[in-house]
């Protein structure tokens, strides 16, 4: 009889469980609710929200949340940056080819960024890790789509190419998709898109 009951109580939690996690919500709005929680329920909490966040992290952009290449982009010039921060981070002690680039965003000049490539350079979102050596998102909220490791530049010969990584949502060079893992050059003045994400690439040379 012990047993059966608790068998009815332990199912009685369980549906209990998936009741908030349906409601995600109200249960972390419910203290109470918290609180009287056993380790094993909050585990199977922190659990299902490490899926969702994984999900929302992956989302496969809609077409119509693509906005056309055809953007106006602020007139900027490498006078206006006090300097060219070397991507790798530490590359600049290394042989090897490098180039100036100017990252320039749609929505301000404040959002311009100067790098000097050395080699290679990984483009995409930084998750805490320094996975990249380019990160995106401080080119504002449009880096939903852009992948953690999105693309590649490469330098060679004095001229800048681009390589889409496998991206979920793709790497567009003047509005064409990109092969993944094809190196395309990009001339001074393209915009390329990481996803949604659109920006101009304006080569420096000294």
């Amino acid at each position: 009889m012990t047993e059966k009951n608790n068998n009815q109580e332990s199912f009685s939690q369980d549906a209990g469980i998936s009741l908030y996690l349906r409601n995600l919500e109200q249960t972390l709005l419910s203290r109470d609710w918290l609180e009287t929680r056993s380790k094993f329920e909050l585990m199977d909490l922190v659990q299902f929200l490490a899926v969702q966040l994984y999900k929302q992290s992956t989302t496969q952009l809609k077409p119509s949340s693509r906005r056309a290449p055809d953007i106006k982009f602020p007139m900027v010039g490498a006078e206006n940056l006090a300097s060219f921060e070397p991507v790798p981070a530490g590359a600049e002690d290394t042989n090897g080819d490098s180039l100036k680039i100017l990252m320039v965003g749609s929505k301000t000049a404040s959002l311009n960024r100067g790098y000097r490539i050395i080699n290679q350079a990984v483009v995409g979102r930084d998750d805490g890790s320094k996975n990249v050596d380019i990160d995106l998102t401080q080119f504002g909220p449009e880096v939903k789509g852009v992948s953690r490791r999105h693309a590649e530049f490469k330098v060679s010969g004095n001229k800048l190419y681009v390589v889409d990584l496998q991206s979920s949502n793709g790497t567009y060079l003047r509005g064409r998709r990109l092969e993944a893992g094809q190196a395309i050059e990009v001339p001074s003045g393209s915009v390329l898109s990481f996803g949604a994400l659109h920006v101009q690439v304006q080569i420096i040379r000294d």
